[in-house]
């Protein structure tokens, strides 16, 4: 029995042994790749005025509610994104409320809201006149839903 363990044990050492000899020579087996086709790319600083045309560019995205919301509240507050000190007209039933987008162009409106459904008419303007609009519909109950 002594001979058995003392055999298994020269076996496990010797392939133990050949293991870590596979591990430590492993670098130096695989091929090593050159990195020099690889294309570089440059990072280009770009144009004032195409950054000042792009600012301009008018955007509008509608954040809170979305369209076909149910409100249990008669108020409602309207908060989007827009271009940089765009002019926002939010005109419901109402009447139009006027805001002007914040320096990271987030805005917020509240809006008075009748029983049923009411639709919210949302415009962006920029300074070149340009204007985005955005419809949508919200509904307030006062019933339990």
């Amino acid at each position: 029995m002594k001979k058995d363990v003392l055999i298994a044990v020269s076996i496990g050492i010797v392939i133990g042994a050949f293991i870590a000899l596979i591990v430590i020579n492993l670098p130096t087996l695989i091929p090593n790749k050159s990195i020099s086709n690889i294309p570089r790319i440059t990072p280009t600083k770009p144009d004032s005025n195409e950054i000042k045309a792009q600012m301009k560019q008018l955007s509008l995205v509608i954040e809170n509610p979305q369209d076909a919301a149910i409100s249990k509240s008669s108020t409602l507050e309207v908060t989007g994104i827009a271009t940089f000190s765009s002019l926002i007209i939010v005109d419901t039933k109402d009447g139009p409320k006027t805001v002007k987008a914040h320096e990271d162009g987030k805005f917020s409106v509240p809006v008075d809201l009748n029983e049923g459904g009411n639709e919210i008419f949302i415009t962006a303007y920029n300074e070149n006149g340009d204007s985005s609009t955005t419809t949508l519909t919200a509904f307030y109950t006062s019933e339990k839903l």
